[in-house]
């Protein structure tokens, strides 16, 4: 599920958000061609989400925030602290 939230406390600038409550994997092509497609933008994730091993810190930077709320992330040991950085985690994040 994917949507459009008010990122500013409704003063008109929205933010995309991907939404998984399934399972998916990201590479640092797939992030960037969302950025793309959508500019800069959140991930909400319940479910199982793994960024695969080309992911880099530049890629990163195309997201604005990830909120772990349940389930499990899983994210190569290099770019660790960044995602830290970026998340509100209520669920699992595993380094691999």
């Amino acid at each position: 599920m994917n949507n459009r939230e008010d990122s500013d406390g409704g003063k008109g600038a929205s933010v995309f958000t991907l939404k998984n409550d399934g399972e998916i994997s990201l590479s640092k092509n797939d992030i960037i061609s969302l950025k793309k497609e959508v500019g800069a933008f959140r991930i909400e994730t319940s479910g199982r989400l793994t960024f695969d091993k080309d992911l880099d810190k530049e890629s990163l930077k195309n997201i604005e925030k990830i909120v772990v709320h349940d389930g499990t992330v899983e994210v190569p040991r290099g770019i660790y602290p960044q995602l830290l950085l970026k998340s509100e985690i209520f669920g699992k994040i595993e380094k691999y």
